[in-house]
């Protein structure tokens, strides 16, 4: 429907009125008949209308300036109205803003409060009121937490604090802290804390409670408030902060009250404490020496992508020799990494590199290993958190073992060399010399290695529980192999007896001493049982069909090595014994390329470059034999390799060696 429009009221005394029309036309007329007789009336008629027009005229125009004021202010007016219509919604939403922000801080609210504590008269005219009482209490749960040490993020717990503790005091009157205030207790889930203190026959009672929940009362001498009020606040931390308690117990010389805790949360606690309560179990019971344990519950916190579960099972597996485990734990925080998929402890570059790491040292893939363990050590070196630090340093002797099994045992005794200023502990001592038995097994100096292991046994025997698991299951294993290599058979069969047979470096040590033995029979019983208990590894394939080419089983040898090579593609040893045992047969076109892919994963390889000049110069390839004599030269060699070198060296001094 059209709006009525509203005309302007007529000023004062309005315009001056028209003369009809049929006088103005009778006027005219009369006056246009002839000239000479024309009408004086008609002409003053005409005249006063003509004034008329122009008054009008006027008129209309003074007119048009005041209907024009008159729109401006209007307009003005409109504007006016709008913007204070615009304003007091503007007001309104900020208010309705600043209601919705105090609305949804209340709901974020997880701090704690700490109400003023029912206290009696007589003892809040001394001092002691009940806000006072509050503010103590306060003091001591902010002592608690700062005596917490934890890598455990705030965000993972289910009840955080955040570090939001305080006192509440109750306002008079309406105000906008009274408003917050009923926001929080309505929204919000803040652990709100009450309690009282009365008299009793023998002094003070103190009452702490969370919530509804039922209060604890510690009584004592009036004099002994101070050691009320500080169990009163380790009531409240253990029981809405469970898992920061028994940190907090752990650490203060209360471990086995603390690993009870650990369980209670690990089996009925909440779904977000469950996985750390796993993690820091698995803590304790690897410190206890329960390498078992320790795993099974650091392989539950992995599952719900605790790093830290990781590490322990890591440490836990290695200590039992389950490198399976170890393989399957790093390939699915590999994964995770690669994913994107963020862990609580870590960034995920340095998840990534340090599983990828752990994946290659297990699949024989020592240069991608060694590059990793180094990147790894130098992003910890530069970490904040003590974790960190410790983790760059354990990965050091891992490089140094990965560039000895690389064959670059020059790299590795440089590197060795240099971390000898870290040895600042025992632990580190034993583990650096742990490396150096690696360093000598490649030079097949198995004297020097039996005297280090020996060593390292006496070391780690006098750390623990924990460490004598990881003796009997790695090192002792090992020196019963030395003992063997050594000649001294019965005391390797004395070693290898007590070490168990769910390990893999045990099961493998028994085919290599059975081996050593010539005892067939025993070398397969026990090399298949290593290959059944590591089926994703290298490790038991490659030494089986090491033994089997020593026992002169070449065509065996030759499949199991290929088998290796599946398993581990970037493995150097299968390759080089692969090129030994086709040399056996005969076979020196195919055995040159086995060198020659070998020498790629393990370029600084004196012996593949010695067999593989060999393979050359029996096929007639002199010069190119030459020239692997003279890298093989320049590269590390054990003795009897040295030797036979230096025969070849001078015998194709000058030419070409025939015969």
């Amino acid at each position: 429907m059209a709006e009525r429009i509203e005309e302007p009221e007529a000023e004062a005394g309005g315009a001056p009125e028209q003369a009809s029309p049929a006088a103005v036309a009778l006027a005219l007329g009369r006056a246009g008949k002839t000239n000479k007789a024309f009408d004086e009336d008609a002409r003053a008629f005409l005249r006063k209308q003509s004034r008329l027009i122009d008054l009008q005229t006027e008129h209309l125009h003074e007119q048009r300036q005041v209907i024009l004021s008159r729109l401006i202010l209007g307009r003005w007016k409109d504007r006016v109205t709008l913007a204070l219509q615009a304003l007091t919604g503007v007001v309104g939403l900020v208010i309705a803003g600043a209601v919705a922000v105090m609305a949804w801080q209340a709901h974020q609210d997880h701090g704690a409060v700490i109400e003023a504590f029912s206290v009696p008269p007589e003892i809040a005219q001394r001092g002691l009121s009940g806000e006072v009482i509050a503010n103590q209490l306060l003091d001591r749960l902010r002592e608690l937490e700062a005596d917490t040490v934890t890598g455990r993020p705030e965000a993972s717990y289910a009840n955080d604090w955040g570090g939001d503790i305080k006192v509440e005091i109750p306002e008079t009157g309406v105000s906008i802290g009274e408003l917050n205030r009923y926001l929080r207790r309505w929204l919000g889930s803040a652990t709100r804390i009450t309690g009282e203190v009365w008299r009793t026959p023998t002094g003070l009672a103190l009452t702490a409670r969370t919530g509804e929940a039922s209060g604890k009362t510690f009584e004592g001498a009036e004099t002994d408030l101070t050691s009320q009020i500080q169990h009163g606040a380790e009531a409240i931390y253990a029981g809405t902060q469970p898992y920061r308690y028994a940190v907090y117990l752990q650490t203060h010389g209360q471990p086995q009250q603390a690993e009870a805790t650990f369980a209670r949360l690990a089996a009925s606690g909440p779904s977000a404490d469950r996985p750390w309560a796993h993690a820091a179990w698995s803590t304790a019971l690897l410190n206890q020496g329960d390498l078992e344990g320790a795993a099974l519950h650091g392989r539950e916190a992995l599952t719900e992508g605790i790093t830290s579960g990781y590490a322990n099972l890591v440490q836990a597996d290695t200590g039992l020799s389950h490198e399976e485990d170890i393989l399957s734990a790093a390939r699915l925080v590999a994964h995770r990494a690669d994913k994107g998929v963020r862990t609580p402890e870590l960034p995920d570059r340095a998840a990534g590199v340090a599983t990828h790491s752990a994946i290659a040292f297990d699949l024989g893939d020592y240069q991608t290993a060694a590059a990793g363990f180094r990147e790894f050590s130098d992003m910890g070196t530069g970490a904040v958190s003590t974790e960190g630090r410790a983790a760059a340093v354990r990965a050091q002797p891992r490089e140094v073992e990965a560039l000895a099994l690389d064959h670059d045992v020059t790299a590795a005794r440089r590197l060795l060399a240099s971390l000898e200023m870290l040895a600042t502990n025992s632990s580190f001592a034993a583990t650096s010399r742990t490396a150096q038995v690696v360093i000598d097994q490649q030079m097949e100096d198995w004297r020097a290695a039996a005297d280090h292991l020996e060593v390292v046994v006496a070391t780690i025997r006098a750390l623990g529980p924990a460490s004598r698991q990881f003796v009997h299951r790695r090192d002792w294993s090992q020196l019963a192999v030395g003992y063997a290599r050594l000649g001294r058979l019965p005391d390797a069969e004395r070693m290898i007896a007590v070490t168990p047979t769910d390990c893999d470096d045990c099961l493998r040590a028994r085919g290599e001493i059975a081996a050593i033995e010539h005892d067939r029979t025993g070398a397969d019983k026990w090399f298949a049982a290593a290959a059944r208990h590591a089926p994703s590894t290298p490790l038991a394939p490659t030494n089986w069909g090491k033994a089997l080419l020593t026992l002169g089983d070449v065509d065996g040898a030759i499949v199991k090595l290929k088998e290796a090579h599946s398993l581990g593609p970037h493995f150097a040893d299968p390759l080089e014994l692969w090129g030994e045992a086709l040399m056996r047969k005969g076979d020196l076109h195919g055995a040159a390329p086995k060198f020659a892919e070998a020498d790629k994963y393990a370029p600084r390889w004196g012996r593949n470059h010695l067999r593989w000049g060999e393979a050359l110069m029996l096929s007639g390839r002199y010069a190119a034999a030459r020239v692997q004599y003279q890298a093989a030269n320049g590269l590390d060699l054990s003795k009897p390799d040295r030797a036979a070198l230096n025969v070849l060296l001078a015998r194709t001094a000058s030419a070409p060696l025939h015969g």
